[in-house]
């Protein structure tokens, strides 16, 4: 294509040639002559846009679309420019391309207001009306100062024969055009307003920091993490644009007509973030929400709808949320952590962490092993207690063993669980350690039941369990199929449901499944028995008489075992503190010698004065009754059996019900916890990183320590040496961010791995870190307590994805792992990290003073400081919680045929519940004290949503989960939480400021009435 062109210093317009063969425009005849001007808001003239070589920006608007979306001319000004062009869409304001600013990011402000940011694409440019006023964002390194530049409105020209302007015409305009700027930057400079008439276009020109990264500016008066403002204020065409820095790249816009701006009601001006992190979490948002449903009946279904639509639960997973999201996350990162280790040429501690994960992943060589390790394992080291009368093994001790001594019994069982325990296995009791409730700077042993885990702890934790369910659902649909028909759908409402439709009890579904799961338990306890040649095999009748009698104690004993529920009630109520002497154990609980056991585990001999920790004394004091009516040869066989299926079958199974990398890299993460740290801390953030990342963290903290000592002060019910006392307990609450510089130490974590052998050989090695795990912990029984170790060794590792409240430290510990995208992102606006990582911290902050919290002192002591006048109001007040919980979240599911009454257990989850209520509140309060007034707070780009509405938004976001109907059941009878769906409505339908940003009429679902609060 050869043309002859006209240029300006911002503008070209250009005659083709007769040959040109581009369709240029599909509304004009070839010949006709456009100016690029004609194709914005400025201009009337019509023109045809050939190849150009400019040395400024090409602006275009939204007319000028279909033009530079043409396949020819696109080719073309690709050939004649070495580049490309960026995407244009048609519907709305666009900047086409820009020669020698192609690494900056763009922004774009859409008619309404909205602000869009797309990288690499080209200048930064900001539209502000529909008149074509644009910012174009240039960098700078060395600081940020403002140029204004003047375009000259191209006129269409009446020269219509083909021909262009001579160059001198075209040197008197570039002149023109260069004077008219200097005035214009020199008038800028005398006064602080400039007026315009509106038809003309603008440019200002902003140089600075082109990434979005610049730093917090300090000032006496940045209190929340902010910087100063760093630009004047001045203005064109009725609007005056004016840089700011919060910590993050801001522009605020402002129209001195007094006219409101494109989605803006009342204010006259708004600032807009505009950093890369904004626009990515802005647009996360928008695609998490569901804008069809109406957040005043399910806030949960409006803002989680579309990460449901587009987060499907992985196959094989019952349960999925934006927790697990991040759990799955750290997991890539540790396994890339791990990868990237070469044993040979790596440090000690590394090699052997590497060694140990590719013994994991080798599953040929475990497959091609099967049940031999285990096997030879078990026999080589409890041999003596599998005495069958085929086999002529350890006779003497087996015949002083049935001559049912109590003393010599006693002393066998104590020895088998003892080394049971020294390899991880407890399948009648527990040994572990705690600090001591009464003194929290020392540590105690403690009794705990049974822990039926393996290496990985799970709700259901195989494929057969899973593949057991759907047979069990399958074989209840087909016998339920006539009512199946006729059942309307699962999710009409509960008055709507036909009087013939049964609805029944969760508990009896959650029976009916727990029933069905221990039946399949129980065979394949039978079959792991048999496996590991812990049957007598001397004759078929011989054989079944040990299963029955097996079976027999077996059962016993899961009758006895609290479930998992009953225990966490235990916990909540703090009745597991039960204080015992040596001596009292041996008096109470004679089945075992437990100086010999605690002297076996521990690295000093107890006294009898020592005191001991029993979690359920009704537990130990029940098995001793049913040890007494068995065999010892039953019992010994029994707990091998069990120590077999719930150990050492985890460890030669290759499916998991999950990919084997993961697997492999969870279990590695728990045995090499402290090495793994060291690892995730110095990849996650650099040293200078994580001092600025702490910082930030612990600003937040404060922030919500102050305002949930306001809701304190501020409550009626509690007179004012109790308040004095609450306050207390929260002022000395102290916490514990990211990890600990310990992991850091070569010498510490050297002290921690050396004596550890690894080899090939998976089976072999995890029964060595057993040994090395279960050693390290009873070590620490001696030694004093240092609140960094107990917390980062005993309680989480930098990579764990959760939060925590520590009552015996009183302290909250957050993780580096939880501060992924979800709870936390820097160089955003506050309100986003005060929305999800601030709720979560004035959650944990007021465990403190809830119904368990608040049974220990500020010094973390158990020590009952509430007078009982306190204790009567706070559970008056509480009740509240209960009634509200449980007759608003009460609806049926469909499973099967039947429909099961789904209801939130308000005791059970009432300490949780009120840790969400009064955490919104809490921080709805910071929310309103950060330094703007509500209306004046950052705007993300591109997102039609008030920052108060994010706010709310953001913090249920972090709670988006998919629970089909199995997984509610066992949520409601397992976790002391409300399922996220009721949790995110139950926190926001008892906080004011949400139905008044809302709008919820009072009385709808999301505004009831009556609210509920313990703290305000």
């Amino acid at each position: 294509m050869s043309s002859t062109c006209q240029h300006n210093l911002y503008i070209c317009h250009c005659t083709p040639s007769s040959n040109d063969p581009s369709p240029i425009h599909p509304n004009s005849s070839r010949g006709t002559r456009y100016s690029l001007a004609s194709l914005g808001a400025s201009s009337s003239s019509n023109g045809v846009i050939t190849s150009c070589s400019t040395i400024a920006p090409l602006y275009l608007t939204s007319a000028a679309v279909t033009t530079m979306t043409s396949p020819s001319l696109r080719n073309h000004y690709q050939r004649e420019k070495s580049t490309s062009l960026s995407s244009l869409s048609p519907d709305r304001n666009v900047l086409a391309h820009d020669v020698g600013y192609n690494t900056i990011p763009r922004v774009i402000v859409n008619a309404n207001g909205h602000v869009r940011m797309t990288s690499n694409l080209g200048a930064s440019s900001i539209i502000l009306s529909g008149t074509g006023e644009q910012i174009r964002f240039s960098p700078s390194v060395s600081e940020k100062y403002i140029k204004y530049q003047k375009f000259w409105p191209v006129a269409d020209s009446s020269n219509t024969d083909g021909t262009s302007r001579g160059c001198l015409e075209r040197i008197v305009f570039v002149l023109l055009t260069m004077v008219l700027v200097i005035i214009f930057l020199v008038a800028a400079l005398v006064f602080l307003y400039l007026g315009s008439n509106g038809t003309d276009s603008y440019s200002i020109v902003f140089s600075g920091d082109p990434t979005g990264q610049s730093e917090v500016v300090s000032d006496a008066s940045n209190k929340n993490g902010f910087g100063r403002v760093q630009e004047e204020t001045n203005s064109a065409g009725g609007f005056s644009i004016k840089t700011e820095n919060y910590g993050i790249d801001v522009v605020r816009v402002r129209n001195h007509e007094g006219k409101p701006l494109p989605g803006e009601t009342s204010p006259n001006s708004k600032r807009v973030c505009i950093s890369q992190e904004c626009s990515k979490i802005s647009r996360n948002i928008l695609q998490n929400i569901n804008p069809e449903k109406d957040p005043c009946a399910s806030f949960y279904n409006f803002a989680c709808g579309g990460w449901m639509t587009k987060n499907q639960p992985p196959p094989r997973r019952m349960a999925h949320s934006v927790m697990s999201q991040a759990r799955d996350h750290v997991d890539v990162s540790l396994r890339d952590l791990i990868e990237q280790i070469i044993p040979e040429s790596s440090d000690t501690v590394d090699s052997k962490l590497r060694t140990f994960y590719d013994s994991c992943m080798d599953v040929d060589s475990i497959r091609s092993k099967g049940s031999v390790p285990a096997l030879d394992f078990l026999h080589q080291k409890f041999g003596k207690f599998i005495v069958n009368h085929d086999i002529s093994l350890n006779k003497a001790v087996w015949k002083q063993a049935e001559g049912h001594g109590s003393e010599t019994n006693r002393r066998y069982l104590t020895e088998l669980v003892l080394n049971l325990l020294k390899v991880n296995g407890t399948p009648l009791l527990d040994i572990s350690l705690d600090l001591a409730p009464r003194n929290s700077s020392s540590y105690i042993s403690v009794v705990r039941v049974p822990q039926r885990s393996g290496l990985l702890p799970r709700l259901v934790r195989s494929r057969k369990e899973m593949a057991l369910f759907n047979r069990w659902m399958r074989k209840r649909k087909k016998r339920n199929s006539r009512m199946r028909r006729s059942a309307r759908s699962a999710r009409a409402d509960f008055a709507a449901l036909p009087l013939e439709h049964k609805v029944v009890q969760r508990q009896e579904i959650f029976k009916s499944f727990q029933n069905a799961l221990n039946a399949q338990r129980t065979n394949s306890l039978i079959k792991t028995a048999e496996a590991m040649g812990l049957l007598d095999q001397s004759s078929e009748d011989a054989k079944q008489s040990e299963i029955a009698e097996i079976l027999g104690f077996l059962t016993a004993l899961e009758k006895v075992i609290p479930t998992e529920k009953e225990l966490k009630k235990s916990l909540l109520k703090n009745a597991i503190y039960n204080e015992y002497t040596v001596r009292e154990l041996e008096i109470s609980f004679k089945f075992i010698n437990w100086k010999m056991l605690l002297s076996g585990l521990f690295p000093h001999d107890p006294s009898s004065h020592d005191l001991v920790i029993v979690h359920d004394p009704t537990y130990i004091r029940k098995i001793g009754r049913i040890i007494s009516l068995f065999d010892p040869r039953v019992i010994w066989k029994s707990l091998l059996t069990l120590y077999s299926k719930d150990v050492l079958s985890d460890i030669i199974t290759v499916h998991h019900g999950q990919a084997r990398w993961q697997y492999c890299t969870q279990v590695t993460s728990m045995v090499f916890g402290e090495a793994l740290s060291r690892l995730f801390l110095q990849s996650v953030a650099a040293d200078k990183e994580r001092e600025i990342l702490l910082k930030e963290i612990q600003s937040l903290f404060d922030l919500i320590r102050s305002h949930v000592l306001n809701a304190i002060n501020g409550t009626s019910w509690l007179h004012s040496h109790m308040k004095e006392l609450a306050m207390m307990k929260i002022s000395k609450l102290e916490g514990q961010f990211v990890g600990s510089e310990m992991y850091l130490n070569e010498t510490f974590l050297h002290s921690r791995y050396d004596k550890l052998d690894m080899s090939s050989d998976y089976f072999s090695n995890v029964i060595g870190m057993f040994k090395h795990f279960r050693k390290n912990i009873y070590n620490f029984l001696q030694e004093p307590v240092d609140r960094e170790t107990y917390t980062w060794n005993l309680i989480s590792f930098p990579f764990t994805v959760n939060a925590f409240h520590l009552q015996q430290l009183n302290s909250i510990v957050i993780p580096l792992g939880l501060l992924q995208e979800s709870h936390f992102t820097r160089n955003v606006p506050q309100y986003l990290n005060l929305a999800s990582l601030g709720l979560t911290m004035a959650h944990e902050i007021l465990h403190a003073l809830d119904n368990t919290g608040r049974d220990f002192n500020s010094g973390g002591s158990l020590h009952h400081w509430w007078d009982p006048k306190a204790q009567r109001a706070f559970q008056n007040i509480s009740k509240c919680f209960i009634e509200q919980y449980e007759q608003h979240f009460r609806r049926p599911i469909k499973i099967d045929a039947r429909s099961i009454l789904l209801e939130v257990d308000g005791k059970f989850t009432l300490n949780e519940n009120i840790c969400d209520v009064d955490g919104i509140r809490v921080v709805s309060n910071a929310l309103l004290s950060l330094p703007f007034s509500p209306e004046d707070l950052i705007y993300l780009p591109n997102n039609p949503y008030s920052p108060q509405q994010l706010f709310f938004i953001k913090a249920a976001q972090s709670y988006c989960s998919h629970l089909g109907p199995v997984s509610y059941v066992l949520y409601l009878e397992l976790d002391e939480h409300s399922p996220n769906p009721e949790r995110v409505d139950g926190f926001l339908m008892n906080s004011p400021l949400f139905s008044q940003v809302f709008q919820c009429q009072v009385g709808s679902r999301m505004n009831p009435q009556n609210k509920c609060s313990i703290w305000s």
